[in-house]
């Protein structure tokens, strides 16, 4: 079964995005990248302004060139170099797979450095599930599992083993209440993660029912427009085409009816079953004519429609037709007959139902030495 993910580097059946929207999986990779980047510099700007707040409000530790040090050259360092080697990662990975990975872990580096410098703010920690909840749109669930455990593994490191801030030199976990407190937010870290499964799971699960409506939708349209017995389109087909080629106005098109000669004699001698054995080897005849659509009209009547086709063109494929025809093993095994042809000219603001009242007087005509192509003559 082709796989129907949203990645070429997925190797997961489904994903929310149709093969098709492949493009829409790049154009959301790329916006979550620019915007990251943009999110860094706000993040600086940010850390400036909130300089400015804590020296007013008399919190200010350190001294002016110790907060810019370390809240904002720093993290600015940090989360630049982490957005300067997403940007050399998305141009060297060719999967899209690899590409949303990248992006969703410089939002994690991001989010990391973030909560490290401003620790005091447990509910920074929400970063981390956002980050986590923005790979729902790919569908896919390694994508975020890779980034729900970085996500864990960063906001462990800063809240047990780096101390930024020079008012938790004793460490993050100082007391019940900072333990109960960390437990928490790696159990909503997880619910996060574990709900964003859950979505992923649904969206799947709608996609694969979605697929197979629009596959029964699109198998009933076909059958509207196929003969069941040649498998050539049919006139509710040929009536589509005749509206393309009017809305086109396409004067170079010439429209050919053709019939089997004597098919009448054929199933009353041989019957119905070796009757359709010849519609059906003609039908595979037309169906392979270069720059022809194929159709059956009715009966043992079949259609041809060449797109800016000359008369010579025309004629030189139809004697193909005929003589392929004529060496067939069911004309060999049976009895040896001929196919007519009657072609017409389409010109521009000619009604569908005149060209092809022209093109079955011209195959009246062929008819009277049958095995033979006429051209529809207009008498002025």
């Amino acid at each position: 079964m082709k796989r129907i993910g949203p990645f070429r580097g997925i190797r997961s059946s489904a994903g929310i995005f149709s093969p098709g929207q492949e493009a829409l999986a790049r154009k959301w990779i790329r916006r979550c990248y620019f915007f990251g980047a943009a999110a860094v510099c706000l993040i600086g700007l940010l850390e400036c302004v909130f300089y400015f707040v804590v020296q007013k409000l008399g919190f200010l530790i350190g001294g002016p060139l110790t907060y810019f040090l370390k809240y904002i050259l720093a993290p600015c360092a940090l989360n630049a170099a982490a957005v300067a080697a997403c940007a050399a990662f998305l141009r060297k990975v060719r999967t899209l797979w690899g590409k949303a990975c990248a992006v969703s872990l410089m939002y994690v580096f991001v989010a990391f450095v973030t909560y490290t410098i401003h620790i005091q703010f447990p509910a920074l920690a929400m970063i981390y599930a956002l980050v986590i909840f923005m790979t729902v749109i790919y569908g896919e669930w390694r994508i975020t599992t890779i980034t729900a455990s970085a996500a864990l593994v960063s906001k462990v490191l800063s809240d047990l083993f780096i101390v930024w801030a020079p008012y938790y030199s004793k460490g993050r976990l100082y007391d019940a209440n900072s333990v109960l407190d960390f437990s928490v937010s790696l159990l909503v870290l997880a619910a996060v993660y574990g709900a964003s499964l859950m979505v992923i799971s649904f969206e799947r699960e709608r996609y694969r029912i979605s697929s197979r409506l629009e596959e029964d939708r699109l198998r009933l349209y076909e059958e509207t427009l196929t003969d069941s017995l040649t498998g050539l389109r049919n006139r509710n087909a040929l009536r589509l085409s005749f509206d393309r080629m009017v809305r086109g106005g396409e004067e170079g098109s010439v429209f050919v009816m053709l019939d089997v000669d004597h098919f009448k004699h054929i199933n009353d001698t041989y019957g119905h079953t070796v009757g359709d054995q010849y519609l059906q080897k003609l039908s595979d005849l037309l169906d392979a004519v270069p720059g022809a659509e194929a159709f059956r009209f009715g009966g043992d009547e079949f259609c041809l429609l060449f797109r800016e086709a000359s008369d010579d063109l025309v004629k030189g494929r139809c004697m193909e037709v005929q003589e392929s025809f004529r060496k067939s093993r069911v004309c060999r095994s049976h009895s040896q007959t001929t196919v007519s042809f009657g072609a017409a000219r389409y010109e521009k603001g000619l009604a569908p139902s005149e060209l092809v009242r022209r093109a079955d007087k011209a195959l009246y005509q062929a008819k009277v030495n049958r095995g033979t192509i006429k051209f529809y003559e207009h008498k002025k």
